[in-house]
């Protein structure tokens, strides 16, 4: 399908999405003219003693088949979560209404996040606590951003409210009451519920199909971030203890998802098969077909399948 056909009429029309035509035409550009590119991959058969050559698919974060290789990222979290069986919460944080445009809400929630993570960490350090977190971005249905995050982790009501705090009062992204929403505990989930959690979001966000005009400006406005003049770079400053440290400058590219360290390095080991041009071949990438559960899991399933038990209570995962 043409992007640019689909979506800039309607956005064009609404003068609620004026200020963002722009970008959304450069958007729409940039999906139609890589739709159908592929990659030439060369290299040597030492079996055979002949040069080979493929062509592969051009594949960014946009496209169906990236959606369905992140299937097999979240399925490495399994064996991982079956060592740890620790809990795992569910929040949602939110900036502020007064954030006037969807571009300075980005950026708001990635400064917040930014500085939670640092708060995660010192969990980690100064009382021992191992967190570990999965995070999505997603539109509300007024294109502005927020953020679902998954934390494993055991976590008490303190630092759910530290982290109440560090969002309303230091970081000023949004208020304390509706800013930051998270969920009872729930011990021994099975984490294919929680997987499949966070691929319905993910999921949801690149249906370009089903796709509203507020959701193509919020993809438009996350991929605009690739312009290189936005890129954070480090300026060195000294730091009150003496030492010479580096000190980033914000900006730069925006991801859809992400997650910790530990959780990175578990989800890039796959099983691969290599051919002769020594080309990892990701099953998920090229035709795997992605369980019904992640496709067609509705609100009322999913409240069901994180259940401990039957009729147990899941009001926390209103989100």
């Amino acid at each position: 399908m043409s992007y640019e056909c689909e979506f800039m009429p309607r956005i064009k029309r609404s003068r609620k999405w004026k200020d963002y035509a722009r970008v959304c035409y450069r958007f729409a550009r940039y999906l139609d003219s890589t739709e159908e590119k592929k990659l030439r991959v060369s290299g040597y058969d030492t079996v055979h003693c002949v040069r080979i050559s493929r062509d592969v698919p051009y594949i960014h974060r946009f496209c169906n088949v990236y959606a369905s290789s992140l299937y097999a990222k979240f399925s490495q979290l399994q064996t991982w979560y079956h060592d740890h069986e620790t809990p795992v919460f569910l929040m949602t944080l939110t900036t502020s209404h007064k954030v006037k445009a969807i571009k300075e809400a980005f950026d708001a929630l990635r400064d917040g996040w930014h500085g939670l993570t640092h708060c995660i960490r010192n969990l980690r350090v100064k009382y021992g606590i191992d967190v570990e977190y999965i995070y999505v971005y997603e539109p509300h249905k007024s294109g502005y951003p927020h953020i679902h995050v998954v934390l494993f982790g055991d976590l008490t009501d303190l630092d759910f409210e530290r982290i109440k705090l560090l969002w309303s009062k230091k970081y000023k992204v949004g208020s304390y009451e509706h800013g930051v929403n998270i969920s009872a505990p729930r011990k021994q989930q099975e984490i294919e519920y929680v997987r499949a959690y966070i691929l319905k979001y993910v999921q949801k966000t690149m249906d370009f199909e089903n796709m509203s005009p507020s959701q193509f400006v919020f993809l438009a406005v996350m991929w605009s971030f690739y312009d290189k003049s936005q890129w954070s770079y480090k300026i060195p400053y000294w730091t009150a203890s003496g030492k010479f440290s580096p000190k980033s400058t914000g900006g730069g590219v925006f991801r859809l998802w992400g997650a910790s360290r530990s959780l990175t390095a578990v989800m890039q080991k796959r099983d691969t098969e290599f051919d002769g041009t020594g080309y990892g071949v990701n099953y998920a990438r090229f035709g795997e077909e992605i369980p019904d559960i992640v496709q067609d899991i509705s609100e009322k399933q999913l409240k069901k399948y994180l259940s401990l038990e039957a009729g147990a209570n899941v009001a926390g995962f209103e989100t």
